[in-house]
């Protein structure tokens, strides 16, 4: 039976982009709450103990780069039905 060692020096880093596309791409992120929202999406992001990198919303769709580090539990999190 073999034994299951921790590897203390393990480093693990994800980057991902996410695009999130309004439905039939219709301009509806308009400029007057454009920075509200990328605060939003800010805020979530940091509060499930990730890195974002950068955000920016276009009229018809929001892009935002992240740092992952604890991958598993933020999936968990954002997956999980109440």
């Amino acid at each position: 039976m073999s034994k299951k060692t921790n590897m203390p020096n393990t480093y693990s880093q994800i980057y991902l982009q996410f695009i999130f596309v309004v439905k039939g791409r219709e301009n509806l992120i308009k400029e007057s709450f454009r920075e509200e929202l990328q605060k939003y999406i800010t805020g979530i992001i940091q509060n499930k103990g990730q890195k974002l990198l950068s955000i920016y919303a276009n009229p018809d769709h929001i892009h935002f780069f992240c740092e992952f580090q604890k991958i598993r539990y933020f999936c968990f999190s954002i997956c999980k039905r109440n």
